[in-house]
């Protein structure tokens, strides 16, 4: 998945008040098999703040890579921008000054262009509306206006616990983010048990 299409449940509106809880109910396992042991499923409607999912995107293996690249090309610059600087003080040359204030905003480009594009890709999933999710013991049911899609808890997915949100990363750098205050507390800790026996831990590296 590019960066770009980032399945995260996500909608901007309307925001939960401090004390207001999401409502949950328990839903049959429709597709169980008749051998097998019917599991009721947990459901949850919810929506997410803009910066709640800066917070999460921030920990995708695409931005680090990427901040990384922009650490590099920002001490270049610098480097740059020494140089001139330095060739400026000596010979007194206009055109070296020039080139170091070049050098020192392209290296404050370099290294805001990973955040900066994080904070447009939050903004534009803000945009997506409201989710509902089926949480079961072997899968995550996801749906919307726009898409449903299916999340195996199977140990194919790694989760994590940031900022008071269980986030659950699957492969081509999606993630699916469930935040703690979206959770009814009579529910929360069968929905974050049923995650973290179906999901592997990340690890930081």
């Amino acid at each position: 998945m590019s960066n770009n299409d980032t399945p995260v449940p996500l909608c901007d509106d309307p925001e939960l008040e401090k004390d207001e809880v999401p409502e949950a109910e328990l839903v049959e396992d429709d597709d169980a098999a008749e051998y097998e042991e019917s599991h009721a499923g947990i459901k949850i409607s919810y929506s997410l703040k803009e910066n709640e999912i800066y917070s999460c995107l921030k920990h995708l293996d695409f931005f680090k890579k990427r901040l990384r690249k922009s650490c590099i090309y920002l001490a270049l610059f610098a480097a740059i921008f020494i140089f001139f600087g330095i060739s400026f003080f000596v010979k007194h040359n206009f055109s070296l000054l020039f080139c170091a204030i070049v050098a020192f905003i392209f290296g404050l480009m370099s290294f805001a262009a990973p955040f900066i594009d994080l904070k447009v890709q939050s903004k534009k999933n803000a945009l997506k509306g409201k989710y509902n999710i089926e949480v079961y013991p072997d899968e995550i049911e996801v749906t919307n206006e726009n898409s449903s899609y299916v999340i195996p808890l199977d140990g194919t997915c790694r989760s994590e616990e940031i900022d008071g949100m269980l986030v659950i990363f699957m492969p081509k750098d999606q993630l699916f983010i469930i935040p703690d205050r979206c959770l009814d507390p009579d529910f929360a800790s069968d929905v974050q048990a049923m995650i973290i026996s179906g999901t592997s831990l990340k690890e930081e590296e």
